[in-house]
């Protein structure tokens, strides 16, 4: 049994200001003892959670980030946290409430802070890239005005394509990073729900599709991030984007180790509780907000990797030589409250 579940208790409201914000940190805030258990919803404004999400960020922002803007950092991750959970207490109080009555031990926060962590391991960005090639080289990524219907099938041609350019490619990179980044401790904490729900998402396959060349040798490190000076504004953005998208990793692993379904506009959000949209976001690295994408797009790969080792058995029936028939489609959760 995954969770303790305790009697539900009442939750107050809080507006979207900065001062409501923090009261509503303070009013989740649970310290863990021995033996003790913390409401689910807690996870989000512990500072452990806060320094290891801003520890990935400044990971995968090297050349771009340095040790100097580390306390900038941790302030812009802790503020995007605290405005995600009094977003979710003033638009969703009801999936508050419920993660409220979820208890998490410290050994299963710990889990999560270990899958937390991975999104920013090369070795998971590099798979996560492959994915992100196989995606653009697809001839099916749906386009966001099409039917419905039509954006089902094609986004499921996408996962075949996916899978079985992986199984050709990097089943054997898959099958070794799994034994070693994802025991069977961490997978039985995530479960086999919902595989490759994150990297389908439309908005991921947007971003996606306009993956630069220039990514693999700047992963490898053979190549220098082209980025030149920096706004303080710019830099800002890309930190508070990065900072969102750990909010959103965090949220799909309580998603998947606690069965709870988080709201859609979690996904789609692009404001960070914060009244200034990311917009057009992708993984070019030749526009105006380059500095954006070095952050988020290799957090993005971390997380297509996470994605396709939780997939890694599928993927493996896809290997040509076990079966020269067609591969059986396994349908991917293609939620409709993202098409």
């Amino acid at each position: 049994q995954r969770l303790v579940v305790r009697a539900p208790r009442s939750s107050s409201s809080h507006s979207r200001s900065q001062t409501h914000s923090r009261s509503s940190s303070d009013s989740h805030a649970c310290k863990y003892h021995v033996g003790s258990a913390c409401p689910v919803i807690s996870i989000l404004v512990m500072q452990d959670v806060h320094e290891v999400a801003s520890q990935c960020i400044m990971r995968v922002s090297r050349g771009l980030l340095d040790k100097t803007d580390q306390p900038l950092v941790k302030r812009i991750v802790a503020s995007t946290f605290r405005n995600i959970t009094a977003e979710l207490q003033r638009r969703s109080p009801d999936t508050v409430q419920q993660l409220h009555r979820m208890m998490f031990t410290q050994r299963q926060k710990n889990k999560t802070l270990a899958v937390l962590k991975l999104v920013s391991d090369k070795r998971l960005r590099n798979i996560g890239l492959d994915v992100a090639e196989a995606i653009r080289d697809s001839k099916a990524v749906p386009e966001r005005v099409a039917d419905v219907r039509e954006v089902v099938r094609s986004v499921r041609d996408v996962q075949d394509f996916v899978e079985n350019t992986l199984a050709q490619t990097a089943l054997v990179e898959l099958e070794r990073d799994e034994a070693l980044m994802l025991p069977a401790e961490l997978r039985h904490f995530l479960g086999m729900a919902h595989q490759w729900s994150r990297t389908l998402d439309l908005e991921n396959l947007e971003m996606m599709k306009s993956v630069d060349s220039q990514w693999r040798s700047i992963e490898a490190g053979w190549r220098e991030r082209p980025v030149r000076a920096t706004s303080s504004l710019g830099l800002r953005r890309a930190i508070r984007a990065g900072a969102l998208e750990m909010v959103r990793v965090l949220l799909f692993i309580i998603e998947l180790a606690s069965y709870t379904r988080m709201p859609a506009w979690i996904w789609w959000d692009n404001t960070g509780g914060e009244d200034e949209p990311q917009d057009g976001l992708s993984c070019k690295l030749d526009r105006a907000n380059a500095a954006l994408n070095l952050v988020l797009c290799p957090l993005r790969f971390g997380g297509q990797g996470l994605d396709a080792l939780r997939a890694r058995s599928h993927i493996a029936n896809r290997r040509p030589e076990k079966d020269d028939r067609k591969a059986t489609v396994t349908p991917s959760m293609v939620p409709a409250k993202r098409l």
